[in-house]
């Protein structure tokens, strides 16, 4: 990769300094012999650059500035084009010669061509924006993919975390029905889940035919009806809502069924010829 990168910017030298060279034998003998002195320095140090890569240290780094000798003595306005090709390429990697690249080449053609040469700006400033474009749209490429990966752990962290508030909801709420069976009567248990959730009324219904298995939720009553089999018939545990939206709490629905289900620890059903679909307990 290396190797690859610094053949590239021989040849790019290569190109600029012939063209140069070429140039220069339409100029007078004097201008021309200093104009080839310094697009041979310039070459030279370039090809040295190439064959034995950081030999020249941190100079190697300001290798293309000794193009610009050779430009300014052609005294040509259109020899300041020469520098936009090292403008595009040192955008994107070494900013400060990017800018003198492209302000030598502004100076270099507005001298030549006067207050006319100003028109001009927008095509040089055009040519470093369009070399810098690629560059910000791959930074901002990266931005993007980096925060959508943030957004998508940030997503998965959430349901974690909400998860294990459920489960924390959920593990102190069946702390409670531990402690809640010790009471001796099933007025006192069910007092203490009615104080605990807050539930307006909690009534055990004895009910008729065949038994239910699925919990209902009654919006109109705004309760839920948990059915419960008993050694003797069945019925339903009532829980009585002061508001509709407590319906919508699944944690506490499913701990209120579960509540329910802990009633036959204290009865055993209800008694024979008992009136059926009646309120057996209220509290």
């Amino acid at each position: 990769m290396l190797n690859n990168r610094l053949a590239l910017n021989l040849l790019i030298r290569l190109f600029l300094a012939l063209y140069v060279a070429f140039y220069s034998f339409s100029l007078p003998s004097y201008q021309r012999a200093l104009v080839i002195l310094f697009t041979t320095l310039y070459l030279s140090l370039s090809i040295l650059n190439y064959m034995s890569p950081g030999k020249l240290g941190r100079l190697g780094r300001f290798v293309d500035l000794t193009l610009i000798p050779s430009v300014v003595l052609s005294q040509s306005s259109g020899m300041a084009f020469v520098l936009l090709p090292l403008v595009v390429y040192y955008a994107n990697r070494d900013l400060l010669l990017c800018f003198i690249f492209l302000w030598s080449s502004i100076a270099i053609h507005t001298y030549h061509t006067g207050s006319h040469g100003l028109l001009m700006l927008p095509v040089f400033f055009g040519v470093f924006l369009a070399s810098v474009i690629p560059d910000i749209n791959y930074t901002l490429r990266k931005e993007r993919y980096y925060v959508k990966k943030l957004r998508s752990s940030y997503s998965s962290l959430s349901k974690d975390l909400a998860r294990l508030e459920v489960n924390a909801v959920e593990k102190s709420n069946m702390d409670f029905l531990f402690e809640a069976i010790q009471e001796q009567t099933l007025e006192g248990y069910l007092t203490k889940i009615k104080e605990k959730f807050e539930v307006s009324k909690i009534a055990i219904v004895q009910k008729s035919g065949p038994p239910q298995k699925e919990s209902l939720i009654n919006r109109e009553e705004t309760s839920l009806y948990v059915p419960i089999a008993f050694h003797n018939g069945w019925g339903y545990v009532v829980f009585y809502f002061p508001n509709p939206f407590m319906l919508n709490d699944r944690v506490l629905l499913s701990t209120l069924e579960k509540s329910a289900k802990l009633i036959n620890l204290y009865v055993e059903g209800f008694d024979e010829g008992s009136k059926k679909d009646a309120v057996k307990l209220a509290v």
